[in-house]
């Protein structure tokens, strides 16, 4: 559909998470489980995931989940109901990465920027040979390496480790690291604006 917005080009999509309460039944508990704690006692809890087009403004697919699920499974599961993934780029925050997913987005022929903690730091260094080897192999364009301006990052001896071969870094800005802002705000209005001040009494209700 050319009324469709893009990116340069590209479809822009986000992927993201969030926990969410849903109606407090026997059948919810028994199928998405519960925290108990001293805010929600053994209320009914499940896991939301999203795909979102950036651009368009649209949730492309939604998953609820039991509570705790693979953030990782669900996001897998978005992108195979993707139809366009010829030219898409995927967003993803720092709960995403894993060789793992690595591996099935670059099977589909994606692209994609995903935020990395700082626990990844580790990983990044004694790994960094393996995972080089990995994207050089599986990548006939330029590698664009995208984090946050965390002190790893900007450390002279991981900048030297990209420009030896020759990945070109990308950093956010300066007190801006919210890659993933709009799937963030999303759900943060769905929490101040719906579920936190009504209860659905069915799960066809809430959907």
């Amino acid at each position: 559909n050319t009324n469709f917005k893009k990116w340069n080009g590209f479809n822009i999509y986000s992927v993201d998470g969030s926990t969410v309460q849903v109606p407090n039944s026997e059948e919810n508990l028994k199928i998405f489980g519960t925290n108990p704690n001293q805010y929600n006692k053994n209320g009914a809890l499940a896991s939301v995931s999203v795909l979102y087009d950036v651009m368009n403004d649209i949730i492309v697919d939604a998953e609820f989940s039991r509570y705790r699920s693979n953030e990782r499974e669900s996001a897998k599961n978005h992108i195979k109901k993707l139809s366009t993934k010829k030219n898409s780029i995927i967003l993803f925050d720092r709960g995403y990465p894993s060789k793992d997913l690595f591996e099935y987005i670059n099977s589909n022929n994606l692209l994609f920027l995903m935020r990395l903690s700082r626990s990844f730091k580790s990983l990044i260094f004694e790994e960094s040979d393996k995972v080089i080897e990995y994207q050089q192999r599986n990548s006939k364009e330029s590698i664009l390496f995208h984090s946050d301006r965390g002190s790893q990052y900007s450390s002279n001896a991981y900048q030297d480790l990209l420009s030896e071969h020759k990945i070109v870094p990308s950093m956010s800005r300066k007190g801006n690291p919210y890659d993933n802002a709009v799937a963030e705000n999303f759900f943060s209005n769905m929490k101040c604006e719906c579920t936190n001040f009504y209860r659905f009494k069915t799960r066809q209700e809430a959907k």
